[in-house]
């Protein structure tokens, strides 16, 4: 009697194309997590793939001089302070917006359109029509 049986092949693990990496890659990753606080790890991993997923993409991974490159935590707290002043100028130039606004009358959102001002209109009688008092 026969039986079907179906076969699956799974390539040897010589056969596996492996990606390599240069030493010095192997060192910064390393570094990278030398001396990361744990509350950072997530984060410090994301950055660290996003660094090494550029460097593929842009074949530059064995170029790189990477006992020089900044490590991801570092990158990362310039982008906290970046983000920070990038949302101080928002914050700032929207108050001075506001306060162009109180000052004038100006929309916060278009500093250019001024609402009328008739404290200025002068009571004037014209002959031959008779105003409503």
């Amino acid at each position: 009697m026969r039986t079907n049986q179906t076969l699956t092949q799974t390539p040897a693990p010589e056969q596996t194309p492996k990606t390599q990496f240069p030493d010095k890659l192997k060192d910064y990753v390393a570094r990278t997590f030398e001396d990361c606080p744990p509350d950072e790890k997530v984060a410090v991993e994301l950055e660290l793939k996003r660094i090494i997923t550029d460097a593929f993409n842009e074949k530059v991974v064995w170029s790189l001089e990477w006992d020089k490159m900044p490590l991801p935590q570092t990158i990362l707290a310039r982008k906290k302070v970046t983000a920070k002043e990038e949302q101080t100028a928002k914050t700032l130039a929207m108050g001075q917006m506001s306060r162009v606004s109180n000052e004038t009358g100006a929309s916060p959102t278009s500093p250019f359109t001024r609402k009328p001002n008739y404290s200025n209109v002068m009571d004037v009688d014209y002959p031959g029509k008779k105003r409503k008092r």
